[in-house]
């Protein structure tokens, strides 16, 4: 079976955060790649394994099957995803990341460095070929510049994991969702307390949460949301949210199963239409790549936000996407969402 352990919360943190940085339009131009298909993706309908925690599996069209796990945040849940959050700050937090001794020119890790050193095989708990292959595949993703601003993505979204449990109304209503290749995987396995006697290495990064692929989470409270974002919204008692959708740095280093997140937005509406009848509406507040996927994949009337002036817009009706029109609640009724998950299998 499927991962068995406590109940995990999900929640989703605000995408108008994760993009930090205006970007150049050949770099938007590649992040604003075309949307998949609704069929793109085949699910199985969503089942309770516990109290709290639901799961799925999906294939790819590649022929590639992924599992999902969607899980209440608990007491015991929230130390991982603490742990969790720091160190994917440790690992990529922009300009000073870890990763960043091996993806800016030497000159510029002064900071990094000065904290760890610069013997690249303690700090990265590889040597030898191991070592050598992880600095290829880092030389790479530095010449990548979608892959970078993925990266840059990882840790906007892991700090606000937890943001959930800070809104009022919101606390102990909130999920963590995640997809993985392996069946055996359990998150409620991960650390649960901060390392402290000089094991923190990427490669134990990688041998704890390597197995994740992408995460979310979502709080089913339909209250305001924390942060600065103050745009017009009808977030209420019929709404959920969804919260920083990102992607494992680990994932994005070895690449491949592209599109997911959609998959993730579907599942949790699956989730949703059984466990949670009374939400029939999603909000997201998407970076511009989500934003596209979004528009190219609705039907008229079934998503709208408001404009910087408070206007009304159909989502398919969009003029002009752009990576740094973020913010905006895009209000996206459940219905429409599912088939992103179950694609023409319901």
């Amino acid at each position: 079976m499927f991962f068995m352990y406590s109940k995990v919360i999900i929640f989703y943190i605000p995408l108008f955060s994760l993009i930090l940085t205006p970007m150049k339009a050949a770099e938007r131009e590649k992040i604003d790649a075309p949307a998949p298909a609704l069929s793109h993706f085949h699910g199985t309908k969503p089942r309770q394994v516990s109290p709290g925690v639901f799961e799925g599996e999906f294939t790819t069209d590649t022929g590639k099957k992924l599992h999902i796990r969607m899980q209440h945040i608990t007491p015991e849940l929230e130390k991982n995803l603490t742990v969790f959050e720091k160190r994917t700050g440790w690992l990529t937090r922009r300009g000073i990341g870890i990763l960043y001794l091996f993806l800016q020119p030497q000159e510029e890790n002064n900071y990094q460095i000065e904290k760890y050193g610069d013997d690249l095989s303690k700090i990265s708990g590889y040597s030898g070929q191991a070592l050598v292959d992880l600095k290829a595949k880092l030389a790479a993703l530095s010449q990548n510049p979608k892959k970078l601003k993925m990266l840059e993505c990882t840790y906007a979204g892991a700090s606000q994991l937890l943001n959930g449990e800070k809104i009022e109304g919101c606390k102990g209503k909130n999920y963590f969702v995640y997809i993985t290749a392996d069946p055996t995987f359990s998150f409620s396995n991960t650390p649960s307390e901060t390392p402290t006697d000089g094991t923190d290495t990427i490669k134990a990064y990688f041998e704890n949460y390597g197995r994740i692929i992408m995460c979310l989470s979502t709080c089913m409270a339909g209250v305001r949301p924390l942060g600065k974002n103050n745009k017009k919204h009808d977030i209420g008692p019929n709404t959920y949210e969804n919260r920083g959708i990102f992607r494992n740095p680990v994932s994005i280093i070895n690449g491949g199963d592209s599109g997911l997140a959609t998959a993730m937005h579907g599942f949790i509406g699956a989730v949703v239409q059984v466990e949670f009848p009374s939400k029939t509406v999603m909000t997201v507040s998407p970076i511009g790549s989500m934003q596209k996927i979004l528009k190219d994949s609705l039907k008229p009337g079934q998503g709208y936000l408001y404009d910087k002036d408070g206007n009304k817009i159909d989502v398919t009706e969009l003029a002009e996407i752009s990576i740094i029109d973020q913010g905006n609640y895009n209000h996206i009724k459940v219905e429409a969402i599912t088939p992103f998950y179950y694609g023409t299998q319901q």
